[in-house]
Order: structure tokens, then C-alpha cells, then sequence
């Protein structure tokens, strides 16, 4: 039982650490090339990262023991479809914060630091597309401890993340401008993504083609919308903070709305409108 339990919180340890080690490296390696002005622009970028995706690591933290109780009683259908359903929840939710600050970026950035660095805006958006499409992981990886067989997930994926480093190294000794680590990361991103899906199919029988239809489709439909439409919100004139605030609020209604119509079912529709008049029901009651 010992023995199992080390193995279990060792390979936890280990992917938890490759993270940390793999941000740390990139960090020296841009300061090395570079000097610390790059490096400050992809501290700030990673400060605007970590604050908006903190919802949808709240929320998956949320989900987590839901996920394992389900695999625990060997409701493993259930908890198949309920993976789905967090792992694009997940993704909306992030989606919302972050394609806003996506556009309005350079508005922000002089709004918030007044002398923006070099790179800081560029590093920032790329950084919040590495970490929208990191948003779908999170439920993936609880269904891998939930079986307890992360030995292989672990080994596999925190390997493929590793790789950030070499490549990274490679592209700034060929004198690739820094935006390329970013653009690196993002790749390994989406390839550790596909690896992780591939995996934990095996681990609870899942299928991929399901995930891709279920998840990633209507996914994309609802970026690609909101996305042409935030482009025109953002031609707007805005000039002072009450604008921009008015213009990024009608743009989270906006990708809300796209999220209703596109990316979720008929049967989460109903759901998720009895669930609001049920809310609105209490409200009323109460007052």
C-alpha cells in the first residue's frame, strides 16, 4: 500500500516539478539572449495568465472530486460524459476572460503600466492563447489520477513538456526572435494536449472522435465567432476607462451568448435555463 502511495504522490511530484523547471529555464534562457527587459515582458504576461486563469483552475478544482467519486463507484460512463462537459466548461470559462483582454490588449497595457516593455503585448497574447488551450487539461489529468495509473500519463507528457527547453535553446542559438519560445511552448502545448487525450482514452475507454465532436468542435465555432465579433466591437473608439470597460463588457455578453447558441447541446440548454429559473424562483421567494 506504502509502496503504491509513493509511486502515486512520486509521479505527481514529477509532473508538478517539470512545470516549474521548464517556466524557470525559459526564463534564463530569455535573460541570456535577451537581457531583463524581455524578461520583465514575459513576467508581466505570465502575471495577466495566472490571474485570468485562475476561474477555470478554481473550477476544475471544483469538478475534481466529482470526477474521481464517479470513477471510484465505477460509473465510468458518467463520468466520461462529465469530463467532457468540464473540460469545455472549463474552456468557455477561460474563453470569456481571455478574448477580451486579448483585443484590448494594448489598451490595457498602457492603461495599467503607462511605458509598456517591448514585447509585452505580443508575449501576453501569446501566452494567453498557451494557457486557453492548456484550459481543457486540467479534467483530463483528474480522470488519469482518478484511475491511479499516472505513471505513464506522467512520464509521457512531462517528457513532452521538457522539450520546451531544447527547442527553445535551438531557436534562440539560431538567433530566433524571443516571441519564438512562446510560439514553441504553444506547439508542445497542443501536442502534450493530443498525447494526454490519446492516454487516458486507453485508461478508461473513451473516444477521441467523441471528445472532438462533444468538445473541440463547438468550441472552435464559438472562438471563430466571437472573435470576428470582438474584432469589430474593438473598432469601437473607446479612450477612457468607462469605454473600454463598456466595450469589454458587451464583448463577454457577446461570446456568453455565442457559448448558448453554438457550443453547448439542446439538452444543456433546457438545463442551464430550468437552473436559472429555479435561481430566479429563490430570489423571489426570498425577497
Amino acid at each position: 500500500m506504502f509502496k503504491t502511495l509513493f509511486s502515486f504522490s512520486g509521479w505527481n511530484l514529477f509532473g508538478a516539478s517539470v512545470g516549474v523547471v521548464k517556466n524557470q529555464a525559459i526564463n534564463i534562457l530569455l535573460n541570456i539572449y535577451f537581457g531583463p527587459i524581455v524578461n520583465t515582458a514575459r513576467g508581466i504576461a505570465s502575471q495577466v495568465s495566472s490571474a485570468v486563469t485562475s476561474f477555470s483552475q478554481n473550477f476544475s478544482t471544483a469538478v475534481r472530486p466529482q470526477i474521481i467519486k464517479l470513477y471510484a463507484k465505477s460509473e465510468i460512463e458518467e463520468m466520461i460524459n462529465f469530463v467532457f462537459k468540464c473540460s469545455k466548461g472549463a474552456a468557455y470559462l477561460t474563453l470569456v476572460f481571455i478574448l477580451p483582454l486579448f483585443f484590448e490588449m494594448p489598451y490595457i497595457m498602457n492603461l495599467w503600466l503607462g511605458q509598456v516593455p517591448q514585447y509585452s503585448i505580443i508575449f501576453t497574447r501569446l501566452i494567453l492563447i498557451d494557457a486557453l488551450i492548456d484550459s481543457f487539461t486540467n479534467p483530463i489529468g483528474t480522470t488519469a489520477q482518478a484511475t491511479g495509473r499516472i505513471k505513464m500519463y506522467q512520464l509521457i507528457v512531462g517528457s513532452i513538456q521538457i522539450m520546451n527547453l531544447p527547442f527553445s535553446w535551438i531557436a534562440l542559438k539560431l538567433k530566433a526572435p524571443p516571441v519564438s519560445v512562446i510560439i514553441i511552448a504553444i506547439i508542445i502545448t497542443i501536442v502534450a494536449f493530443i498525447v494526454r487525450l490519446i492516454i487516458v482514452s486507453k485508461l478508461v475507454n473513451y473516444s477521441i472522435i467523441n471528445y472532438l465532436k462533444y468538445t473541440i468542435i463547438p468550441f472552435s465555432i464559438v472562438t471563430v465567432c466571437s472573435s470576428i465579433e470582438l474584432f469589430y466591437l474593438n473598432k469601437i473608439d473607446h479612450t477612457n476607462i468607462i469605454s473600454l470597460l463598456f466595450i469589454t463588457s458587451l464583448s463577454m455578453f457577446s461570446i456568453i451568448i455565442n457559448i448558448f447558441i453554438f457550443g453547448i447541446t439542446k439538452y444543456e440548454r433546457n438545463d442551464l435555463l430550468d437552473l436559472v429559473k429555479l435561481k430566479l424562483m429563490k430570489y423571489k421567494s426570498i425577497k
